[in-house]
């Protein structure tokens, strides 16, 4: 058993109980987590509609600033190459909450689904 003394405002105490389930007491409240860091890692792609991404970004306005293949606005970054860039969740959180500084508006959960988020994704990773 190997005890960690975190900064004055906590305590963590972990206990390895066997080699499928750690142990780790925060405080008062114990929680038991299986030991999936591979599989955790290795979190899948949500399903996307590539068709659907295209009709979403145009419908949104994305081309009113952004340029793909030489269509579209010059105020935003060039897209056409965007998928060699970024992997899908980079662009799907930039899409949810794009960087300071940033015109580009972000697409809130409010207005805005996750599919609708996806799909938008999964057609930006199509771009090479």
């Amino acid at each position: 058993m190997g005890v960690y003394r975190a900064p004055k405002e906590e305590t963590v105490l972990v206990k390895l109980r066997s080699k499928k389930a750690l142990w780790v007491v925060l405080g008062t409240t114990a929680l038991v987590l299986p030991l999936m860091v591979a599989s955790a890692q290795k979190a899948k792609t949500p399903k996307f509609d590539v068709k659907a991404g295209i009709a979403s970004y145009k419908k949104i306005g994305c081309a009113g600033c952004h340029k793909i293949k030489g269509q579209g606005g010059k105020i935003g970054p060039d897209l056409s190459k965007v998928g060699k860039k970024l992997k899908f969740d980079r662009i799907a959180k930039i899409l949810r909450r794009p960087p300071a500084g940033s015109t580009m508006p972000a697409l809130k959960k409010s207005k805005v689904s996750d599919q609708v988020v996806y799909n938008i994704a999964g057609y930006l990773t199509t771009l090479k």
